[in-house]
């Protein structure tokens, strides 16, 4: 299990059941690939900045919220050998948020500029 420190103006989308993108700074991600997990809770306050300064040995300025992640595999192969990830190794991730259609997704300035101007109803796309 991973715990993300996620800060406030990025918590209002992430939901549990979320796919979760990973790379283990102990093993680069251009060598080693990428890694995947599951969102399976998000706290439902913030840790303060002294909090979080206080665990993390560097100063933060922002409220953070926890947020647990299942990792898919509790190892990553490196050199043709499983090696064991260890408590407290750091990493970086993406939570998934949205998915949609690429179409969607490169047409939705002109959709927002249709809501805003023309006062369209709001697109709804169908999402895959």
């Amino acid at each position: 299990e991973a715990q993300l420190l996620v800060p406030s103006q990025a918590i209002g989308f992430v939901r549990s059941g979320q796919r979760v993108v990973l790379r283990y700074q102990a093993f680069p991600y251009q060598k080693f690939g990428l890694h995947e997990g599951i969102v399976t809770q998000v706290s439902r306050s913030a840790l303060s900045p002294q909090e979080v300064s206080g665990l993390m040995g560097q100063q933060v300025t922002v409220p953070l919220y926890r947020v647990m992640v299942r990792l898919d595999q509790q190892t990553v192969n490196a050199y043709g050998k499983p090696v064991g990830l260890l408590p407290g190794m750091t990493l970086q991730a993406d939570i998934l948020l949205d998915r949609r259609r690429l179409i969607d997704w490169v047409l939705e300035p002109l959709y927002g500029f249709g809501r805003r101007f023309m006062g369209a109803p709001a697109h709804t796309a169908a999402h895959a």
